[in-house]
């Protein structure tokens, strides 16, 4: 099963990443993730966590503030979702911080 955990070796959260980022030090957003309501397979259709919503492929597009604040404008103003996540390249990361 997957779980959510800041504080293991496998999150890629390096030392460096926890110096120079914000990150889940006290792994309170993964506990809060793990609790979510989800349900499927991961070796078929794969895991849907019904409250978490995922924005991805935004990068090197050119207009990724934009599309990322109407992404988040649209889910804020509906009560679908409690939370956004995404994976970042660490030259990326500084950009999703703002």
């Amino acid at each position: 099963d997957y779980e959510w955990n800041s504080l293991v070796k496998e999150a890629g959260i390096s030392d460096d990443d926890k110096r120079n980022y914000r990150w889940d030090y006290d792994n309170r957003l993964a506990n809060a993730l793990q609790a979510q309501k989800r349900e499927g397979d991961p070796d078929a259709e794969g895991i849907v966590w019904h409250r978490v919503a995922e924005v991805s492929l935004l990068g090197a597009l050119g207009c990724g503030a934009q599309l990322v604040q109407l992404v988040i404008e649209e889910l804020e103003s509906g009560d679908s979702y409690d939370y956004l996540v995404l994976q970042a390249t660490d030259n990326a990361i500084g950009f999703y911080e703002k």
